[in-house]
Order: C-alpha cells, then structure tokens, then sequence
C-alpha cells in the first residue's frame, strides 16, 4: 500500500504512524515542520507533492483548519475544502478517506445524533467540513468518519480536558463554568488513527460516526482529573453551551471498541 496522509505532522497523523501495517509506504504532507519529520518522505508544500508523486493506492485525509483563520471564515477552505479537491483529481484511482468532524449536524442540544440526523452546520468550520464531504463523495472509493473531540498528548492546551489537567496541577483547582453539567463525547486520538485505518483498508463506500462509547459531563471530567491530582473543584458563572451525545445506530464500527475514558485519562495525566 502507497500511502498519502495529509496532515501527516499533526495530532491525527503522528497517532497514526505506528499503526500502519509493516510493509506500507506512507507519504506525509505537513503544513508545519517538526524535528523530525512524522514521516520519513514528507512534503512541505502542495506543489512538490504533485510534481513528485504520480500515483497513490490510499489517501488519507487528515489536514484541517479547525480555528477560524486571520483571514476571516474564508480560511477555512485552502485546507479544509480546495486541498480535498485538488487530490481527489490528482489521484481519482485511489481509496480516500476523510477525517471529517460532527460539527456537520451543527448544535442540537439534548438530541442524540445519529448517522441519520440530518446535516445542518451553522458555522463556517462545520460548513467546510461537510463541503469536504461533498467533495469526497465524488470519487468511486471513498469513506467519511465524522469524528467527535479527540483527545491525546499533543492537543490544543486551551480546549477543555488539557485546560483542567493544567489547573489541577498548577494550583490543585479547577473551575468549572455553572454546574458543570455540559456533556461532550470524547474519543482517545489513538483510537480515530486506528477508525482511519480501518476504513482505507475496508471495501466499500463508508459514511459513519468516530466517537466514544459515551458523553460525559464537564462535572464528571473535572471529578475524574481531580481524584488523579489531588485538586478540588469550584464553580464559576454560568455555561449554556449546548451539550452532545450520539447514538451508533445505523452506523458502521470500525475497530474492536474504545478505550475506556479513564485509560485515556491516566495517559494524559502521566504525561
């Protein structure tokens, strides 16, 4: 297997690196350089690729601009929309595989969401996302996983599990907006890499959830990093973010199941 992840020096493509099967030959594209490369070939820019490479078994799509540019919500579409569009004409033969995002169905607090809830994205992120979708459509080969948060060492430090991890540590408090009663769906980073595999190597066209086995509220995180860190927890304001929980219905599993949100826990408060 040829192997394209784009993406490749990212969250999602650094976790799925030491999955890929022995034998393969994976090709990154990276936005951002690391010391090294995740990768042994990586590509620094579009053009190189195209001009180096003639023919991909797999490409996996794993690039995405999640915070809204300088440039304004336009931004979003270099990487999470026209980058798709350009491969998928560039390699119209290969198996592509999507990291897309539930952002799609847009906020629809207190409903359990399903593979057959209706798209309704109301931001730009979640716009483009479901364009990306669109346009992975069009290729004969193709599968989507709309992931829920992920979570693993290496992510964003403001979102909220690395948030209170930090609190906990640096002052053994955490506050939490309201009552704490937000649900999210978590999902271990390293199991998406191994949904992601799964579905280049899978047959057929796939459109499907990647989440955790259940939503969990941001009082039952806090409990959860407190009781690891010796931290006591405080509230604050109020919180009327709308909350998410899905349902697997209809849904195609990819894998052998998830890791338990605790085992996630451990990993990231031990590192």
């Amino acid at each position: 297997m040829r192997l394209l992840v784009t993406g490749g020096n990212g969250f999602l493509g650094q976790a799925l690196k030491p999955l890929l099967p022995k034998g393969w030959n994976a090709v990154g594209l990276a936005r951002g350089a690391r010391d090294p490369d995740t990768f042994p070939v990586t590509y620094h820019s579009l053009e190189s690729l195209l001009q180096s490479e003639n023919a991909f078994d797999g490409v996996m799509h794993l690039a995405a601009q999640i915070r809204e540019p300088d440039t304004g919500p336009a931004g979003f579409l270099p990487s999470n929309v026209d980058l798709c569009s350009t491969l998928v004409q560039a390699f119209p033969k290969a198996r592509h595989v999507l990291a897309s995002s539930v952002s799609v169905y847009g906020p629809r607090s207190g409903e359990a969401i399903s593979i057959a809830t209706p798209c309704g994205p109301e931001g730009p992120y979640g716009r483009s996302k479901l364009a990306a979708e669109c346009v992975i459509g069009v290729v004969p080969d193709h599968a989507v996983i709309r992931f829920s948060s992920l979570l693993g060492r290496g992510m964003k430090p403001q979102t909220f599990v690395p948030r209170i991890i930090s609190d906990a540590r640096a002052g053994k408090r955490i506050t939490l907006l309201g009552d704490g009663g937000r649900q999210q769906n978590y999902l271990d980073v390293r199991d998406a890499a191994g949904m992601c595999l799964t579905a280049m190597q899978a047959g057929g066209n796939v459109v499907t959830l990647g989440v955790g086995s259940r939503s969990w509220s941001n009082r039952e995180m806090a409990e959860m990093v407190a009781s690891r860190l010796g931290a006591e927890i405080i509230h604050s304001g109020t919180d009327d973010s709308p909350s998410n929980v899905y349902s697997m219905i209809g849904c195609i599993e990819l894998g052998q199941g998830v890791r338990p949100i605790g085992t996630t826990l451990d990993w990231l408060v031990e590192g």
